[in-house]
């Protein structure tokens, strides 16, 4: 088993304990790794609790994990409940996402793709996706969509959804092909993708 999923049973074993209520020790923490099976020395249990409270791209957020060095225990503030959903997935869920991952590459040339990429790669390492499974998401001959070239104005598409999710009205200087373009107030409602062509649907 790869060392990543090792961690991960870890992570699981450590964030269960500091979801209850109260403070506890290393070695508490470390007893409770032995009695589930899992054979780690103390000091990486220290290491795991450090990471785990330091580096917030291990799940992508912070789980408001601190030390009581008073009396050298750990607690959390706060361990978001849907955290241990995302630890554990389906074999039908890993499968959907191998289909997104590989379908996504249609948009590889948009300027957003290195954050969605970046952001799915959270996801698949700190997942309990095996090793070989892994392989499949790395491997670029393994399903090839159709590739959508970036066309002028793609990158205000972020903002476009900003403004679809917050019901701003926005202001686009817009105009028929041949017509002079003109300023109007729009309120966005949905961007509809047709032909290779994105499209703003709003009202005025």
């Amino acid at each position: 088993m790869p060392d990543n999923q090792k961690a991960l049973k870890r992570y699981r074993i450590i964030l269960k304990i500091l979801s209850r209520e109260g403070s506890f020790s290393s070695k508490y923490i470390h007893e409770a790794c032995l009695n589930s099976g899992i054979e780690v020395a103390y000091r990486t249990i220290q290491k795991d609790l450090e990471d785990l409270r330091d580096d917030h791209t291990i799940f992508g957020r912070s789980l408001g994990i601190e030390k009581d060095e008073k009396v050298k225990k750990w607690f959390s503030t706060g361990i978001p409940k849907e955290i241990f959903a995302t630890l554990e997935l389906k074999d039908g869920e890993i499968d959907a996402l191998l289909f997104y991952v590989k379908t996504i590459n249609q948009y590889r040339d948009y300027p957003i793709f290195k954050d969605i990429s970046q952001a799915m790669k959270k996801v698949i390492d700190s997942s309990n996706i095996s090793h070989e499974r892994k392989e499949l998401f790395r491997l670029k001959n393994l399903l090839e969509p159709e590739i959508h070239p970036p066309i002028a104005g793609i990158e205000f598409i972020i903002d476009l959804l900003k403004a679809i999710s917050a019901k701003k009205i926005i202001e686009v200087e817009y105009g028929r092909f041949g017509n002079k373009p003109k300023m109007h107030k729009v309120k966005p409602l949905l961007l509809k993708e047709d032909k290779l062509m994105w499209y703003l649907i709003g009202i005025r």
